[in-house]
């Protein structure tokens, strides 16, 4: 080799390092050029990246990039939960080295790019741009990314169809389209997804069928199609090819047929939720297989027959609903052995029998729903001592009876209380005063008293702790007596006051007129006499007042006029005289209003007619001289007036 040659390669050589520093250099630039696109689109309220992303600094060091220590090129674009608003620029698909980008949490907004250049994205394994406000159609270029294996789009406003070319992102294990305003069908074309596990398109307006090709994808984990428009029935055996399938929720669709062993192979399965369809048919007893199973909701169903007492074997079960179904017959007593259940949701489900005692035995219960059934039988005096987890008890509607156990102030975590429409006997215990985060106490119509305390509804005023009480309804329970002025302990959180055909008499405390939280106030059918406490004018948020059929008198005050917020007002069968205020007619929410069997004198307010809102006036049985206005024409809604 002659010395020119020798000299010309070790030229070449010695050039080499200074090619690659010059080419790496052109390539963060074109990087750099790329995330300086993105950030002139943006406002930026915390300034971070207005200080960050400059020249000045190397972009390997700006706020949420990651770059390889091999090339040298943006890697990583993390900018999730930011506060940013704005929309990404096309040339953010110059960067060509990127394998993940996560812009999920923040105020991105327009439609995703649609350019060619968005193909450079070939390393792109992790695109999660959920919780944004981005709309328009998903576009197509995410299918012609080889390498992609996780797609979020959850949480913004995609509009169109499901691209049948995303399908053809081969490598795809993950798809989270939820919460956006999707159409059409589940393109059958899933099925080229060999390796998808998870597949979420909850809460958009799919319809059609569901395709079988998606029960062909053996690698599938996660289903959630929850909250669509979906139709058709489900493959007969589920899971033959699904072995790994741990949840599918296909609820709140109009899915139809039956479920006869269509989870036999589902050995895997956590979540199952099929509620708020139109299956029916029996529970098939297969059930009771799906053994890890921790949720369970069969609920608002078209299902009959009995209660398969093989759920019994559900020993990982936590959560069980079959509420708003036509079931006959009672709750097996097997139900005791889910000892890990924490909701329970039988509600409006055509049960009857006797509640079995086992079920008061599950001491990791939170929630017990059975209102609206015929269940029998009574609660265990020691029902708070087991269930001291309990948040929500609710047997209202049942044929319950025997007393209310003391021992309920043991479930010092209830927040309702809900025992109404029973045969409940005995006093109502004063222990309740105890259950201070308690916000529904709901007892009424069954045959309780206060007889055991000298007076009679003075148990509210063992009741002061209850600071979170929210409803406190008696309705049709012997009360009698009066109601104690200790009343205003519950001035600043309660909002509705039920006490109809209690037996109570005397004067309605002006205490009640500082419940400024108060939407719905009931006491007739009592014994009230006396006037109209003034206060009531401090009710601002009150709706609902019903007075009716006490012994009420004075004159209706003009103070009654700023209840701004009233939509229903019955004071009939009372005793009022005098005239009616002329501002009733600035009572512009009135919905109805009954001043019938009062000693109502002079003319109906000329005001009264321009109530646009009004559907229904009574005003009979009273005094009124005069005729009814032509102004009556004003009162487009009402569609029920009698005057004698």
């Amino acid at each position: 080799m002659d010395i020119i040659t020798v000299l010309f390669h070790l030229v070449l050589l010695l050039s080499l390092p200074t090619v690659s520093i010059a080419l790496i250099k052109r390539s963060i630039q074109t990087d750099q050029s790329a995330l300086f696109a993105l950030k002139s689109q943006l406002f930026d309220s915390s300034n971070l990246l207005r200080k960050n992303w400059t020249a000045n600094v190397s972009v390997c060091h700006w706020i949420g990039v990651t770059c390889s220590s091999r090339h040298h090129r943006v890697v990583s674009l993390n900018l999730s939960y930011l506060g940013l608003q704005g929309s990404i620029p096309p040339e953010i698909g110059n960067l060509s080295f990127l394998n993940s980008i996560d812009l999920s949490g923040n105020n991105f907004q327009g439609n995703l790019p649609m350019e060619e250049r968005m193909v450079h994205f070939r390393r792109l394994k992790y695109i999660s741009l959920a919780f944004n406000n981005f709309g328009g159609e998903v576009p197509s270029w995410f299918g012609s990314l080889p390498n992609l294996r996780v797609l979020d789009l959850s949480n913004n406003s995609f509009t169109g169809a499901i691209p049948i070319s995303l399908f053809n992102a081969s490598k795809l294990e993950s798809i989270s389209i939820m919460f956006n305003q999707l159409q059409g069908n589940v393109p059958q074309e899933i099925g080229n997804l060999v390796n998808l596990k998870i597949f979420r398109m909850a809460k958009n307006q799919l319809t059609g069928f569901i395709p079988l090709t998606l029960f062909n994808i053996s690698s599938l984990q996660i289903v959630n199609l929850t909250n669509n428009l979906l139709s058709g029935n489900l493959p007969v055996n589920l899971c033959s090819k699904l072995s790994g399938l741990q949840g599918f929720d296909i609820s709140y669709n109009t899915l139809s047929g039956q479920i006869l062993s269509r989870f036999d192979n589902c050995s895997e399965l956590e979540e199952l939720s099929l509620n708020n369809n139109y299956l029916s048919g029996k529970l098939p007893r297969e059930i009771g297989n799906l053994t890890m199973l921790k949720l369970l909701g069969l609920g608002q169903n078209r299902f009959t027959g009995g209660f398969p007492a093989e759920i019994g074997n559900l020993q990982n079960l936590e959560s069980l609903a079959i509420d708003g179904c036509s079931l006959n017959g009672p709750i097996p007593k097997d139900i005791g052995n889910l000892q890990k259940l924490n909701i329970l949701n039988l509600a409006a489900s055509g049960l009857s029998g006797e509640i079995p005692v086992t079920m008061f035995n599950i001491s990791a219960l939170r929630w017990i729903l059975l209102t609206l059934n015929d269940l029998s039988g009574s609660l265990p005096p020691s029902i708070g001592r087991m269930l001291s987890n309990l948040e929500r008890l609710n047997v209202a509607h049942n044929e319950i009876s025997g007393v209310i156990p003391d021992s309920i102030s043991n479930m010092t975590k209830l927040v309702i209380l809900e025992l109404s429409m029973n045969h409940f006997t005995g006093s109502i215990p004063r222990s309740l005063g105890s259950l201070n985060l308690l916000e529904t106490l709901n007892v009424a119509s069954n045959y309780l008293t206060t007889a055991a305390y000298p007076n009679e509804l003075s148990i509210i005023s063992s009741w002061t702790n209850l600071k979170s009480l929210k409803l406190l309804i008696l309705d049709y329970v012997s009360i009698k007596g009066t109601i104690p002025r200790t009343i205003a302990n519950f001035s600043s959180s309660l909002q509705k006051f039920l006490v109809r055909n209690c037996e109570l008499e005397g004067s309605i405390p002006p205490e009640i007129g500082n419940f400024s939280r108060m939407i719905s106030l009931d006491l007739s059918s009592n014994f009230f006499k006396g006037q109209l406490p003034l206060t009531f004018q401090g009710l601002p948020n009150l709706q609902g007042l019903e007075l009716q059929n006490n012994t009420i008198s004075g004159a209706i005050s003009p103070n009654f006029c700023n209840l701004r917020s009233l939509t229903l007002s019955d004071l009939s069968q009372n005793k009022f005289s005098g005239q009616l205020p002329e501002c009733l007619g600035n009572m512009s929410s009135l919905g109805k209003l009954n001043l019938s069997s009062n000693g109502l004198n002079a003319t109906i307010p000329a005001s009264l007619w321009n109530l646009k809102d009004l559907m229904s006036l009574d005003v009979h049985s009273n005094a009124f001289g005069g005729f009814i206005p032509q102004e009556i024409g004003n009162l487009l809604a009402t569609n029920t007036l009698v005057k004698e």
